[in-house]
């Protein structure tokens, strides 16, 4: 966020690093595990935590400035929306078995839906609908405002993975190797195509003169190109000695995606799968597009800025 970067551990400190030099300028202890993510929200960051406390961390001049609010179980799931028209101080939360809308503002809860199942991976927020999925099969779109459920349908062999959104649908990755997109508005299926292996990793993208490309990666290791418009394959690049990816992501100008696994880093052209550049790191396992490369976050405790006009910076401990 702006010249800063945030970086959440496993053990519950939020730590505020500048982006050119990596630098640490502050660090912020939440009490335990960060579940669902970091979130972005306007000039603040909002992370849900395993003890039941959603933080909300604003970025002010002098230092972060904290707020925690509390439920009664874990928070493994937050959504946010900035877009045009969407409220931006309404965050879903969800929370146990619950998914609730959360006010920035007062610290109130808008509405509250008990006993909607766990909710598995990232929610998608726009529109000012909620779109998520649940650990009963189960792809759901409330609507922001009051929380009343619009539509809910049951993909095939559902897995785990989260819903990642496109201009007006969701893609849903399945278990038996399936991506399915669905309408955003009505729930109904746009395309579904089989991606060759169970897809656990999925990312959108706008590729410069290509068109939308939905990029899912699968645990047998390979990272394929779907046309957004109709699910139709446009590339497949296979697996680097059987290696999993562990992270897969965006360029910020959507020319490229970034490939995380056990061997490193690949870029690869959104428009043909090829191999762009290669970086060999140990132990990546986040990844996040800044303006004029990657921030790579790796198991050895350290986050590295790697730069695509020439090589890398070292490494933040």
């Amino acid at each position: 966020m702006g010249d800063m970067v945030l970086i959440a551990t496993a053990g519950g400190v939020l730590y505020g690093v500048e982006y050119r030099s990596g630098r640490p300028l502050w660090r912020l202890d939440l009490g335990a595990p960060v579940r669902g993510g970091l979130i972005p929200a306007r000039d603040a960051v909002v992370l849900g935590a395993a003890d039941g406390a959603v933080h909300h961390v604003r970025l002010a001049a002098t230092g972060p400035e904290h707020a925690r609010h509390r439920f009664s179980a874990g928070v493994h799931a937050v959504g946010w929306s900035g877009a045009p028209g969407d409220d931006p101080d309404r965050l879903f939360v969800a929370e146990g078995r619950s998914v609730r809308v959360l006010d920035l503002r007062s610290g109130d809860c808008g509405w509250t839906v008990e006993d909607a199942g766990v909710v598995t991976g990232r929610a998608v927020v726009a529109g000012g609908t909620v779109v998520y999925r649940t650990d009963r099969g189960q792809v759901v779109c409330r609507r922001m405002d009051d929380g009343s459920r619009l539509w809910g349908v049951r993909p095939p062999a559902a897995g785990p993975a989260g819903v990642t959104a496109l201009e007006d649908a969701v893609v849903v990755p399945g278990a038996d190797g399936t991506v399915t997109a669905l309408c955003r508005a009505t729930g109904e299926t746009v395309w579904a195509t089989p991606a060759g292996g169970t897809v656990h990793l999925a990312a959108a993208a706008a590729a410069v003169g290509c068109g939308g490309v939905v990029v899912v990666a699968t645990t047998e290791g390979s990272v394929t190109g779907l046309d957004a418009d109709d699910g139709r394959p446009l590339w497949t690049a296979p697996a680097t000695g059987g290696a999993a990816p562990r992270a897969l992501d965006v360029l910020v100008d959507g020319s490229a995606v970034c490939v995380a696994d056990q061997h490193g880093i690949r870029l690869l052209a959104v428009r043909d799968g090829r191999l762009l550049r290669r970086w060999e790191l140990p132990s990546v396992s986040g990844l996040r597009p800044a303006e004029d490369g990657l921030i790579a976050v790796g198991l050895d405790g350290a986050v590295r800025r790697l730069v695509l006009g020439g090589g890398r910076s070292p490494a933040a401990d």
